[in-house]
């Protein structure tokens, strides 16, 4: 059975808890998190992959649903303003999706099947590729939007600081170029725009497509794009295992930059690595031992 209980009418912004009873049949989690940064730490094994595709696959259902009632009896999680959802596995339901959430997939693996569109793109190759792929036609609908909102501004016929609201409108692309920029500084890539406003690179006199990039190029493109266009409006970006195939600088810049293209997102992620924590987010970390207890 699933549930969306709410005492409140305001917007849901993030997720402040999670619960859940006889993960695996015999451990309970209880997790309080933080409305920007959430680290998760432990041993391999210890549950913090099981814990990301639990929150995904309730609050997004597709492929994790399945999965979900094969691992815990019930499962509790409280939003923001009193707000809570509750699973059980008892009933397979898919909650229609109350705040946008995107899980990435940081590993660099080959397609096992492939849909009717991608069986025609032959630059398609992993995992990788398909997210960025969908992440390019959601790209083409942000720039879209950034149009439309510079003609709303002028067609008010309000005295406005041009140069203000145009930072104000493309504050956020120009950021995120100059940080693709300056991560792909040392291989001499820099990012443009094809004649569709898809995402490409120049190296030197060659223009390659993002399906062409390493592995580690690929993954910091994508954590970025998901973040980019959002818009500046709440999410959750949860990611298992971020620092896979980053430069240690990637990698401590990481949660920053992302906080840096959208203040209101909420960060969830599992690691093993302390390039990503060091940097101002020690106070991020919860150990999975302290918000598991056996039953």
């Amino acid at each position: 059975m699933l549930q969306y209980i709410s005492t409140k009418m305001e917007k849901i912004m993030h997720i402040s808890k999670i619960e859940i009873e006889r993960l695996w049949g015999k451990y309970h989690i209880e997790w309080h998190l933080n409305p920007d940064v959430n680290i998760l730490a432990g041993i391999n094994g210890s549950g913090k992959s099981t814990i990301l595709n639990i929150i995904a696959g309730i609050l997004t259902g597709g492929n994790f649903v399945g999965e979900v009632d094969n691992w815990i009896d019930e499962v509790k999680i409280s939003f923001n303003d009193n707000k809570m959802l509750y699973f059980s596995s008892h009933r397979k339901t898919i909650l229609s999706e109350v705040i946008k959430i995107h899980r990435i997939s940081t590993f660099e693996q080959p397609i096992k099947t492939q849909s009717a569109t991608q069986k025609h793109l032959e630059k398609i190759k992993t995992d990788l590729d398909i997210q960025i792929f969908e992440l390019q036609r959601s790209y083409l609908s942000y720039q879209i939007n950034l149009g439309k909102q510079v003609e709303q501004v002028f067609s008010e016929n309000v005295p406005i600081d041009i140069k203000k609201k145009r930072e104000e409108i493309y504050g956020k692309k120009e950021l995120f170029t100059q940080t693709i920029n300056q991560f792909f500084a040392q291989t001499g890539k820099t990012i443009e725009s094809d004649n569709s406003n898809e995402i490409v690179f120049r190296q030197n006199d060659k223009i390659l497509t993002p399906y062409q990039l390493s592995s580690g190029e690929k993954q910091v493109l994508l954590i970025l794009l998901s973040a980019l266009i959002q818009d500046n409006k709440p999410y959750i970006l949860i990611m298992d295992e971020p620092e896979i195939s980053l430069h240690i600088d990637w990698q401590e810049q990481l949660i920053q930059v992302i906080r840096s293209l959208n203040e209101n997102v909420q960060v969830i992620l599992a690691t093993h690595s302390p390039a990503l924590v060091m940097k101002g987010w020690m106070d991020k970390v919860t150990e999975m031992e302290e918000i598991t207890r056996q039953e």
